[in-house]
């Protein structure tokens, strides 16, 4: 929508999907990177690993 350089939202061009796209690729990311893969076991600066009880 910036100075209409991506279409209108009931219309986008093609930069307005490339927009999108990177967007749902970085969103995409978060979420695996942050929610879903398992972090380095240990303790750290925070405290002890929490989830050494569970396994």
């Amino acid at each position: 929508m910036t100075w209409g350089l991506t279409g209108t939202p009931q219309e986008p061009n093609a930069i307005g999907w490339l927009c999108t796209l990177i967007n749902l690729g970085v969103g995409l990311w978060f979420l695996i990177d942050l929610g879903i893969l398992k972090g380095t076991p240990g303790q750290n600066h925070f405290g002890g690993d929490p989830l050494a009880a569970i396994s």
